[in-house]
Formats: C-alpha cells, structure tokens, sequence
C-alpha cells in the first residue's frame, strides 16, 4: 500500500531462459504490476515531465533532449551518464534514454546502455536496458511494466554451474529495488 492506493506486482518472470552462454550470462526480467484507479490521478503527461525533471536531476546529459517523430509515434532522446557507487564498487553507465506518451494512454521510458565502466565485480557488467511501460485503462487501474535486460561477464574463476545462479539472484535483487523505489515514486506522482 502506496500513499492509500492498493497495487500488486505479480512474481517476476523472464522474458527468455536466463542463461550463460561463451562466459556471457543473459538476463531478461519482467515485473508487472497493477495499480487500482481509486480516486481521479493525474494524468501520464504529469508523469512524463516528472520524468524528465529526474533525468535532468539525476544524470549528466550529454545530449537532448531531441524530439523525434516516426509516423504516428513521437518520442524525446537524450545521451546521459550515471556514476554512483554498489557495494563498494564505482560504476559509470553512459545511456541512451528514450521516452514516449501516447495518447496519454501509455508512457513508455527506456534505456539502452552505450557504455559500462565499473570496478570490483560491477566491472564484469557488460550492458543494462531498463524499459517502464505505464498503461492506463481509465476507471480501472494503472498498469505498469517493468523489463531489465543485463549481460555480465563470467569472471574467469568462476564455474558457470555457481555463476548463472548468482547472477539470475541478482537480478531480482535489481527488481526488487525498482519495485521499493521506481514503483512507489510512480505512484505518488500519479496521486
């Protein structure tokens, strides 16, 4: 319970069979989630330039943002960079961050990492992409999905039969975190 809405999240599945394959292990998480439409919210467009003021906040941009029109879709791009620290390691993420509103039916946010630099065991971090899609189906509830796509190296020393179980944990450890942080943001910025 968020701020006095009910939502659920269903069990996070994968996309495909998360797997190692030539020392690369693939990861490919979906979350979904349901939030009930109690009250009268605000609408997507509220939630698009809330978004953009975190990106502004929370990134260094490099470029955008551009606006880009293919057919019926339209959609801003920027270039920005992360640089924070997990568990003692320093992690810098340079991405391509992409963001749509259709209709003010369905916000999509998504980022396609360019660029991985990380110390101590974020170093074997190859590639992130996040994708939330935000539906609305008025009078009913607000659907939100979240996907993280991950490739990590195997270190060396590493026996595949203990890697890929360790790296599948950690991506739901990643899910879990969007799910007590991401989710509950977007909620509130709804209300």
């Amino acid at each position: 319970m968020a701020s006095g809405f009910e939502f659920k999240c269903d069990s996070p599945r994968w996309a495909i069979p998360s797997e190692s394959h030539h020392g690369t292990f693939s990861g490919d998480l979906i979350l979904d989630c349901w939030v009930n439409e109690l009250e009268k919210r605000r609408g997507l467009s509220f939630l698009k330039d809330q978004l953009i003021k975190k990106i502004h906040l929370e990134s260094m941009v490099h470029k955008g943002p551009t606006f880009v029109e293919q057919g019926p879709i339209s959609f801003w791009i920027w270039e920005i960079s992360h640089d924070f620290v997990e568990q003692g390691n320093s992690v810098h993420i340079r991405e391509e961050v992409k963001l749509s509103l259709e209709a003010n039916r369905e916000l999509v946010y998504e980022t396609l990492s360019k660029e991985v630099v990380a110390t101590g065991m974020a170093g074997y971090l190859r590639s992130v992409n996040f994708e939330m899609a935000v539906r609305r189906v008025p009078g009913k509830f607000t659907q939100i999905r979240f996907r993280n796509q991950v490739k990590v190296d195997r270190p060396w020393y590493a026996l595949d039969l203990i890697f890929a179980p360790i790296a599948r944990g950690v991506c739901f450890d990643k899910m879990n975190l969007v799910k007590d942080r991401l989710l509950l943001w977007v909620i509130q910025v709804l209300e």
